[in-house]
């Protein structure tokens, strides 16, 4: 496994809740508690593709036939590792809460709180994270995870409505930061911490709290290209190679990055195994190369020019038509997309050699988003670099999350939402 971003999970807590259908015996022993801490750490680590019988057993020290007793087959495992993520997920939000108090929020403050939850990126909460966007990942192939995944999400969005309804601000605005958060958390999670990106989300934080506030501008000058990325997706040099290539960004659209193998990719490409291993000898090596050109084409997904400029409310549904619909084949493009971005972010958490692409990647994006805003909204005041990343950021979020829960593709309500939070950032905007 390559190394990682996220630090090992530290020792259990010993005053976690205990998951649903826990048995005396297993509560008396920790055992179940024990399995589910190592169960998350290999989700967080190496996705679901990690979480077998075999490899969980081993990391708990156990026999493998104490997996199964405590936690069942493999697809009742799955599920009960998901709940206890999502309980002790509501078990911290709940501390965190209860530190706030019920009295009235000044918009600062509630900033400053919602900034100190975001990035507590402490071993324990930023592997239940990748825990959380594991799960947004495996419900759009999993059918009987979307449940889990539909409360955990509901009770996300109760939260962030009862915060903000402390310092009096609608329930739409903390829907715009749920999604927001959906996107840029992930963000934080690859950075690693790393001080410009982080103190870019902050000041997005505080920017969505209080758009008035114009100290937001502050921290995004200082964010800079992360060394050695480049704009430049790589082009495969010869047709067998094009056609590895193409099999794996195919595959990953489709079944996501586990399930890209040699053997896989070259069954899809319709090329012998050897050729596959000639040209790229380890999996990581496949994955790497499929994002690199993922890359390049996504840099071409949203033009900052035309010879025409349309109407706000056409841009907005053409960008929500190619956020939501579903996309034949292998092709980068519509739903396509966010099923590309979703999964570089997630396998860059756990590849750190992938980093630097992607941040490049989201940098870039929302300044093309900017210019292209801008250009239509040519007659208000131009969005600041940190509201176009908001805006980027935000498409992303709201697209997995609908993708995730298997939603009809509804353009006309992501496009109004879409305009909901431009209006929020820029008052002048019409209503349409």
């Amino acid at each position: 496994m390559k190394p990682g971003l996220i630090p090992p999970l530290a020792p259990p807590i010993p005053d976690a809740p205990a998951p649903p259908l826990l048995t005396a015996r297993a509560a008396q022993d920790g055992t179940r508690e024990r399995l589910i801490d190592q169960a998350h750490t290999l989700l967080g680590q190496g996705g679901l593709k990690a979480l077998s019988v075999r490899n969980l057993a081993a990391a708990a020290g156990l026999s493998t036939s104490a997996v199964p007793y405590h936690l069942g087959d493999k697809d009742s495992l799955t599920q009960a590792v998901f709940q206890a993520a999502a309980e002790r997920d509501r078990e911290s939000w709940q501390h965190f809460r209860v530190s706030l108090g019920d009295g009235g929020l000044p918009l600062f403050a509630l900033a400053d709180a919602l900034v100190a939850q975001t990035l507590d990126l402490s071993a324990r909460q930023a592997t239940l994270e990748l825990v959380w966007y594991e799960l947004i990942h495996q419900a759009r192939h999993t059918a009987p995870l979307r449940p889990i995944l539909a409360q955990w999400y509901e009770e996300r969005r109760g939260q962030y409505r009862d915060l903000f309804a402390l310092a009096g601000l609608p329930l739409h605005v903390a829907d715009m930061m749920l999604h927001y958060m959906v996107g840029d958390r992930s963000t934080l999670l690859v950075a690693g911490g790393a001080t410009g990106f982080a103190l870019s989300v902050v000041e997005n934080i505080r920017h969505l709290c209080d758009p008035e506030d114009d100290r937001s501008a502050l921290w995004h000058d200082r964010l800079r290209r992360p060394a050695d990325a480049t704009d430049q997706g790589t082009e495969p040099a010869g047709e067998t190679e094009r056609r590895i290539v193409a099999a794996a960004v195919a595959t990953i659209i489709d079944q996501g990055v586990a399930a890209v193998t040699h053997r896989a990719v070259a069954h899809r490409a319709g090329v012998s195994l050897s050729s596959t291993t000639y040209y790229f000898r380890s999996r990581g090596d496949i994955i790497r190369r499929a994002f690199q050109f993922i890359h390049g084409e996504l840099r071409r997904e949203i033009p900052a020019e035309r010879r025409e400029l349309p109407p706000l409310g056409i841009f907005l549904r053409a960008v929500a038509d190619h956020m939501l619909t579903p996309v034949e084949g292998g092709r980068i493009a519509g739903r396509n997309t966010t099923h590309a971005l979703g999964d570089f972010a997630l396998e860059s958490c756990r590849d750190a050699t992938l980093a630097p692409l992607y941040l490049t990647f989201r940098q870039n994006r929302g300044a093309r988003i900017g210019v292209a805003l801008n250009r239509v909204l040519h007659d208000q005041p131009p969005l600041s670099p940190f509201q176009a990343q908001i805006i980027s950021t935000w498409m992303q979020g709201r697209a997995q999350i609908l993708h995730a829960l298997d939603a009809p593709p509804d353009v006309a309500g992501y496009a109004a939402e879409m305009r909901g939070l431009l209006r929020y950032l820029q008052p002048g905007i019409p209503k349409g």
